[in-house]
């Protein structure tokens, strides 16, 4: 598994400079179809400069720390369609809009669809989901990086959850708080009292701003700033936490607002507890998809992009499953070299959802081609 870039906001400015058209480097385009024979990852090599390949290759940052378990290789790109230079962050969304002390409104621009496109089998806008909601932004899994991801427009916001010592389900990637917070400790020895003493820890990845008032959030917390305006794709970390969310999503009714991303055996825990519960599944090794084969039938499919072909979307799509890839590892820095279309080529090739660090670029390239 290929490790997360080490300073992604560091690399941002760096791809800034560079030039978006095919005097960069765009690789060749091999059309709509999926297969084993095309990669991003072999693409990339050819599409991306050398400081791009080389700060993914000498990242030292920790797999559990800092990046999913997800395999990516995909699709190559396209010749490149944006402007002479990819839009920062901080072109797009000032930290003032969304900082501590931010009164608002955090109210989303217009969509290509009404509601939430992900529960809706018939709505075909391409999704963009934004990886530990908006670390570009905000500190990674934060308030404030949710209302950035509201304010942009993104369609999705991931994170993780885990549970506190007293039973509360909360937004932290890491089994400890030692490396995203001011304190120290695992998770599941807090109190949610312990765990919001202590502060959020403002790292050089995001945009500056003043985020000092920023502490993990509960569950219940992202889900009454996201209900209406963002969906909420939680990676279940702890089956604890997996069966607690999904009952809170039951009591409370959030079944258009947040959906739980499992593992088959996290899922089955999940579904035991909550027949109905909303959930996205992950492929086992060698499989194409997450299962399908469930009642009633999950909302979203992670697709394993190595393997998958337009037969098994098309298959997804009949049966009103959202098809989702993630592209952390190739495409982003395929993206960050100069080739933005890389993200265009998946959505054209079938798939619905693209999870990724740098969503602003993503809707920056799609532009008024969403729906």
């Amino acid at each position: 598994m290929a490790p997360r870039l080490p300073s992604a906001w560091a690399l941002l400015f760096a791809a800034a400079s560079c030039t978006w058209s095919d005097d960069n480097g765009t690789s060749e385009t091999t059309g709509a179809t999926m297969s084993t024979s095309s990669s991003i990852s072999s693409s990339s090599t050819a599409s991306s400069p050398t400081g791009a390949s080389s700060a993914a290759s000498s990242s030292e940052t920790s797999a559990e720390a800092t990046t999913d378990t997800d395999s990516s290789t995909g699709s190559s790109a396209g010749s490149s369609t944006g402007p002479a230079t990819p839009p920062t962050p901080l072109d797009l969304l000032p930290p003032s809009a969304y900082e501590c002390g931010a009164s608002g409104p955090f109210v989303p621009p217009p969509r290509p669809y009404e509601g939430m496109c992900h529960t809706d089998p018939e709505c075909t806008s391409a999704l963009v989901v934004s990886h530990r909601i908006a670390p570009l932004f905000a500190p990674e899994n934060s308030l404030a990086g949710l209302r950035a991801a509201i304010l942009l427009g993104i369609d999705v916001a991931e994170s993780d959850i885990r549970q506190t010592a007293d039973g509360h389900v909360v937004l932290l990637h890491d089994p400890t708080v030692d490396r995203t917070t001011d304190g120290v400790g695992a998770v599941a020895s807090l109190t949610l009292a312990e765990l919001q003493a202590l502060r959020l820890e403002g790292m050089s990845a995001h945009a500056p701003g003043n985020f000092e008032c920023e502490r993990v959030p509960t569950l219940a917390e992202a889900a009454a700033l996201a209900e209406g305006s963002i969906a909420l794709e939680l990676d279940v970390k702890v089956v604890t936490a997996g069966v607690a969310a999904a009952e809170y999503i039951r009591d409370h009714d959030l079944y258009e607002t947040v959906y739980l991303r499992c593992d088959p055996g996290e899922c089955a825990a999940i579904r035991a507890a909550v027949a109905d519960a909303p959930i996205m599944t992950v492929p086992s090794p060698g499989e194409e998809t997450g299962s399908t084969d469930l009642a009633p039938p999950p909302l979203v499919a992670r697709v394993a992009p190595d393997l998958v072909d337009e037969a098994t979307l098309a298959s997804l799509k009949a049966q009103g499953i959202k098809s989702s890839r993630s592209v952390l590892e190739d495409a982003d820095l395929v993206a960050l070299g100069g080739d933005p279309s890389v993200y265009l080529s998946l959505y054209e090739a079938g798939i619905d959802m693209l999870l990724t660090e740098h969503p602003h670029l993503v809707l920056h390239v799609l532009g008024d081609s969403r729906d």
